[in-house]
């Protein structure tokens, strides 16, 4: 069933850190297909991950996090997701790939 579920989404597989001013970090991914929203998710200092943003749309391909403490060490992931024939939404996988980034 997760073969064919997450069939077409493809990973989000590049992710790029950009600093910027002050207390902020922009995530970049690549575009996936047949993606019609994202889900950003970091993990703080090793600690278990949670979903900090919910993107709707597809065609949006970076998030700017802010208020980023100095000397924290974040690690960010992307999942897109689509919608399946009974309207729920599928994810894909986001394991494989993350990037981190000590502020």
């Amino acid at each position: 069933r997760d073969y064919y579920a997450s069939r077409g989404l493809g990973d989000v597989y590049k992710r790029q850190l950009t600093k910027k001013a002050g207390k902020k970090l922009t995530v970049k991914w690549k575009k996936s297909d047949y993606a019609i929203g994202y889900q950003v998710w970091r993990s703080v200092d090793g600690k278990k991950g949670v979903c900090i943003k919910t993107i709707k749309g597809g065609d949006v391909t970076s998030f700017t996090d802010t208020n980023l403490k100095e000397g924290t060490t974040y690690i960010y992931w992307i999942k897109s997701y689509r919608m399946d024939y009974q309207n729920k939404k599928i994810y894909s996988r986001s394991n494989d790939y993350s990037k981190s980034i000590v502020y």
